[in-house]
């Protein structure tokens, strides 16, 4: 029998097993009422803000975005869309010249002055529309306008009027002068040799400027008639543009084997679910289902105990975010509201630096996430160890067959992606219009100049994100939800509390429910969580080196 079947089989018997009475039931009773009862609290929440068209209430990057800044999914889009373009201008130039494909060059501007308009007007939005308007040898500081909207966005005042209040004072030198290199560039006065060497040095330390230093330096010398320094700055452009987009490239029919394999298991997995002839054989099975080694009976870790600890996880950032930047209390008379711990501190790290600034939000960031979810493991663990029970057998949190279960894990993943693929598309044309928040952890990805905070995500995302969330989801919760409603159900529950627990719009909701859902099944099927922090893991390392990729280098 497929694992398909296998769970679904399970999930039949399990529905018309008989209930044993005894005489704790009806406390069990009450404690699943009290744990159910705050898991449906928890997805209302989730639910009302998506209808609200805001940011989920309950997230563990409520500190990052208050110090961070938001960007939604159209901004991300945007961003990305300009990087491509604008490096593609450069492998892409007129023939026999040092000049960028202009029509490359269009798209990346559409995109970064959409971005502009749409968004923060900032500086770093700003730059961007400010060097491909002198690649394209237009105005530098044309205001943006947008048919049958009144608005006016000037990309001047992204260094002047529109920077916050709370930019510290050398990061308002910084801009200050760096206003001043493009004015000069976009008027092509001639500069002195000893001047020109001080523009060419701000414009080179800019922090976060990453791959458009060399299109900026490029520029300048143009300015200047310099066709030796804008050649080779033009050079420069090109060869990190290469070793930006390679990776990518060579990326794309690595996915597309892994999309094609995961057809292929996919279409076997459900033709094998499917009801047999009597006496037929099960011939090759390549994805044989783990027995479990424990049987229900004897679990010593309840679904009332299980999901105890899961809404401790969910509710431990919180808590912690409380502490540190305080609340805002109830309704508008804000009944309840309190100070945090680093309340009269954030004006102070927002003026710092904009690269120490990112560090130390992302370093907080980084230990709150750890501490909300070390502390309930270790509760968890504690228990555990007094009932003399076994979160390898329980959970499956073990190495056992590491190898294969990896491997599995990894195929598994393959099969989700192109059910990944189809909620992407279902949710564009159901959820279109709607509210489309992204991560937190992206917007620090991509607004950080600081290397170390940069390595930080990374690692969160590919180390401590598959070891934890893969833990309480698919560990935790969806033991319990095994217990009380089968496999099948808990993997679908699983899914969804994983989508609803992201901080994103209902189409990002939508696509990571289904990667939960798959996950889960990597799970149950292997009987190890090793399996799905694999496909965890490998969801998550390619969203982070495309965002490296694309924008900040």
């Amino acid at each position: 029998m497929s694992s398909l079947g296998a769970i679904l089989s399970y999930s039949v018997n399990k529905s018309i097993e008989p209930v044993t009475s005894n005489s704790s039931r009806s406390y069990q009773n009450i404690g699943f009422a009290v744990v159910a009862v705050l898991i449906i609290l928890f997805i209302v929440m989730q639910l009302a803000g998506l209808l609200k068209q805001q940011k989920p209430k309950v997230s563990s990057g409520h500190f990052s975005r208050q110090m961070a800044g938001d960007m939604d999914d159209t901004a991300i889009q945007d961003l990305y869309t300009s990087s491509v373009y604008a490096k593609a201008a450069f492998l892409s130039p007129k023939v026999g010249t040092s000049t960028p494909n202009p029509d490359f060059l269009k798209q990346a501007l559409d995109s970064a002055e959409s971005l502009e308009y749409e968004g923060a007007n900032s500086p770093g939005i700003a730059r961007r529309v400010i060097i491909l308007r002198l690649l394209l040898h237009k105005p530098a500081f044309k205001e943006i306008k947008h048919k049958g909207d009144t608005r006016v966005v000037k990309p001047v005042d992204a260094y002047t009027s529109d920077l916050p209040a709370s930019v510290s004072p050398k990061d308002k030198l910084k801009y200050t002068a760096e206003i001043t290199a493009w004015i000069a560039a976009d008027s092509k006065s001639v500069i002195p040799a000893a001047q020109l060497s001080q523009v060419v040095h701000t414009i080179s330390t800019i922090p976060g400027i990453g791959w458009w230093k060399a299109p900026a330096l490029m520029v300048m010398y143009q300015s200047q008639g310099d066709v030796k320094r804008s050649n080779s700055a033009f050079s420069s452009a090109q060869n990190d543009a290469l070793l930006s987009l390679l990776p990518l490239g060579l990326a794309v029919p690595v996915i597309l084997a892994m999309v094609l394999v995961g057809v292929f298991l996919l279409i076997f997995l459900v033709a094998r679910s499917g009801p047999r002839e009597v006496g037929e054989t099960s011939g090759f099975n390549p994805w044989p289902v783990q027995p479990s080694v424990i049987q229900d009976s004897e679990r010593k870790l309840g679904i009332n105990l299980l999901w105890g600890i899961f809404i401790f996880y969910i509710i431990m950032p919180e808590l912690l975010s409380a502490v540190l930047t305080g609340f805002d209390g109830v309704s508008s008379s804000h009944w309840g509201r309190f100070s945090g711990v680093l309340t009269s501190k954030i004006s102070t790290i927002q003026g710092m630096s904009s690269s120490n600034h990112m560090l130390i939000v992302v370093l907080i960031t980084a230990a709150g996430y750890l501490i909300g979810a070390l502390v309930p493991m270790a509760v968890l663990m504690i228990i555990a160890r007094k009932r003399g029970a076994s979160l390898a057998d329980e959970l499956g949190w073990h190495t056992r067959n590491l190898k294969r279960n990896l491997l599995f894990g990894a195929l598994g993943y393959c099969a989700g992606l192109p059910l990944l693929f189809l909620a992407g598309v279902i949710g564009q044309s159901v959820f279109k219009g709607a509210a489309e928040p992204t991560n937190p952890a992206i917007t620090l990805l991509t607004n950080s100049s600081s290397t170390a905070a940069q390595a930080i995500m990374v690692a969160l995302a590919t180390i401590c994100a598959p070891l934890l969330e893969e833990f309480f989801f698919r560990g935790v919760f969806y033991q319990g939800a095994r217990q009380k409603f089968g496999p099948a159900a808990a993997i679908v529950m699983t899914g969804v509390i994983f989508g609803l627990a992201h901080p994103v719009g209902a189409e990002g909701m939508l696509a990571i429910a289904v990667l939960g859902c798959v996950l889960a099944w990597v799970a149950e099927s292997r009987k190890s969580l090793a399996s799905s922090m694999i496909g965890h893991f490998l969801q998550n390392i390619g969203a982070s080196m495309a965002v490296i990729l694309l924008v900040s280098r």
